[in-house]
C-alpha cells in the first residue's frame, strides 16, 4: 500500500500547490481522466475569455453606429476561433501533465478516487494512504430536472460549459437555460457571432447574485440582444427535426421555444460529495 506525506485530490488549483517547498516530500496527485489542469484552464476562465475577445470585435459595428461610424457587419468563423483557442490550451494541458508525471517525488494517479477509511483513499483498483490530504476536486455542472433532457434524440443537442466551446459549427439558434454569469458570458459570445439566442431565467432579472444595480442594468442590456424570458422555467424537452423544443412555464402561462442547441448554465456543484 503506497504511503505519501501529501496527497492532493484535483489537478486544477491543487496542482499549483506542488512547488519547491515540497521537493523533499513524497506527493500523490490524484485526478480523474478529465483534461489536466482543471476547469479554469480547459472549460472555464481561460477559454471563455478567449472567446469573448473575438465576440467583442464582432460587436464593434453596433457600438460604432451609436457615434455615427458605419462598419460592415463581420462574420465569425467559429471553427477557426475554436481551433486557435484550443490549439493553445490543449498543449498546455498535455505538457503540464507530462511535466508533473516526470517529477521524481510526485506520483500521478489519473483515476477516480474516494475515501474508504481515515487517511485512506481508493484510487481505481489501488489503495493509498497519506499523512495529509488537500481536497481540490473542483465541481461539476448541475442539470435541472427537465423531463426528456437526457433522451437520446435530445441529449446530443444539449451542451454545458464543458462542451459548448468545442462544437464544430456556429448554431443558427441557441437556448440558454440559466441566468448567472456563465449564461451571461455565452449569451454575449454567441449573440455577437450571429446566433439567435434565447435566455430562460427563473427569476425576474439576470446576475441575481451580483450587486442589485449591476443585475438590473445588465438585465436591461441583455434584453437588447437576446430573446429574454424572465420568470420562466423549462419543464420538458422534445426533439424536433432541426433541434430541440423546450416547453416552458412562464408568467403568461405555458409556452415553448425551439432552437438548434440548448446550453444548460444553471450552476455547478462541488465534487467533494463524491469522495
Amino acid at each position: 500500500m503506497p504511503h505519501f506525506q501529501l496527497c492532493i485530490i484535483g489537478a486544477g488549483s491543487g496542482n499549483s500547490i506542488i512547488d519547491e517547498r515540497f521537493d523533499g516530500w513524497s506527493v500523490a496527485l490524484v485526478d480523474d481522466g478529465r483534461p489536466f489542469g482543471g476547469t479554469c484552464l480547459n472549460h472555464g476562465c481561460i477559454p471563455t475569455k478567449m472567446f469573448v475577445h473575438p465576440a467583442d470585435l464582432c460587436a464593434l459595428p453596433a457600438d460604432a453606429a451609436r457615434v455615427g461610424v458605419t462598419m460592415t457587419p463581420p462574420t465569425a468563423d467559429f471553427a477557426a476561433i475554436r481551433d486557435r483557442i484550443f490549439g493553445r490550451i490543449d498543449p498546455i494541458a498535455a505538457g503540464g501533465e507530462a511535466w508533473r508525471a516526470a517529477a521524481s517525488n510526485v506520483t500521478l494517479y489519473r483515476e477516480t478516487a474516494r475515501f474508504v477509511a481515515p487517511r485512506t483513499l481508493q484510487v481505481g483498483d489501488q489503495v493509498v494512504t497519506a499523512d495529509r490530504f488537500v481536497i481540490a476536486a473542483g465541481s461539476r455542472v448541475v442539470r435541472p430536472p427537465i423531463e426528456g433532457l437526457g433522451a437520446p434524440a435530445v441529449a446530443g443537442r444539449v451542451h454545458t460549459s464543458d462542451t459548448i466551446m468545442r462544437i464544430d459549427a456556429l448554431p443558427a439558434s441557441l437556448v440558454i437555460v440559466g441566468g448567472g454569469f456563465v449564461a451571461a458570458e455565452f449569451a454575449h459570445v454567441f449573440a455577437a457571432f450571429g446566433t439567435r439566442v434565447t435566455v430562460l431565467a427563473r427569476g425576474d432579472r439576470l446576475l441575481r447574485k451580483e450587486d442589485a444595480e449591476i443585475s438590473r442594468r445588465y438585465t436591461e442590456a441583455a434584453a437588447s440582444y437576446v430573446d429574454l424570458r424572465l420568470n420562466s422555467r423549462a419543464t420538458r424537452a422534445d426533439a424536433t427535426p432541426d433541434g430541440v423544443r423546450l416547453t416552458l412555464e412562464g408568467p403568461d402561462g405555458p409556452a415553448s421555444v425551439e432552437a438548434d442547441l440548448v446550453l444548460i448554465a444553471t450552476g455547478r456543484r462541488p465534487n467533494g460529495d463524491r469522495l
